[in-house]
């Protein structure tokens, strides 16, 4: 574990992700097969993944509501949420941090009920794991409430293992299961 957090120590994470890597145009459909290039195929809907901006503000503090809009701001500033987009509508998104300052991690990832089911969480989720792999991550890490079986399953299958779980007193008595992801092959 010590050679693995020095390597992540070394790790140069600035502040944002850069525009040019990070967006994308993909189409998707409610079926399809996923290529290496984050491409589906079906004349379905066209979803586009980009850092968020001053723009998206108040839609993400209406769904990310559990957080304070002092929070999302600085997420936005930071560069800490990315947006998927359909016909220039907001369709998901996935708000994301440092754990411990040097672990890349996923905080949360959202769809609009309409979207689900076509990949648009997939996307978010491969748009962020491109951006750590470019930044030399060797890990991604994330989170799920034990009692959430759906998310639990959705991160095992994105390739994601379970790695321990801890209880917050009267914070919060369910179990969070934490997850990790290997970035390094293997």
């Amino acid at each position: 574990m010590g050679n693995s957090l020095s390597r992540l120590g070394a790790l140069h994470i600035g502040p944002h992700m850069s525009r040019r890597r990070c967006q994308r145009v993909v189409f998707l459909g409610v079926e399809g097969e996923t290529s290496r290039s984050h491409d589906r195929r079906m004349a379905d809907v066209a979803v586009q993944v980009d850092l968020a901006g001053p723009k998206d503000l108040e839609w993400l503090v209406a769904v990310d509501s559990h957080v304070r809009r002092s929070w999302v701001e600085r997420c936005v500033d930071l560069g800490e949420y990315l947006v998927a987009r359909s016909n220039g509508q907001a369709a998901g998104f996935l708000r994301h941090s440092m754990f411990w300052g040097v672990i890349p991690f996923m905080d949360l990832i959202y769809v609009e009920p309409a979207m689900r089911r076509r990949g648009v969480g997939s996307l978010l989720l491969q748009a962020w794991e491109d951006e750590m792999v470019s930044r030399r991550a060797p890990v991604l890490m994330t989170s799920s409430m034990s009692d959430e079986p759906e998310p639990q399953i959705w991160h095992e299958r994105h390739g994601f293992s379970r790695s321990g779980s801890l209880t917050f007193g009267t914070y919060q008595s369910t179990p969070e299961v934490f997850f990790v992801k290997s970035l390094q092959g293997g």
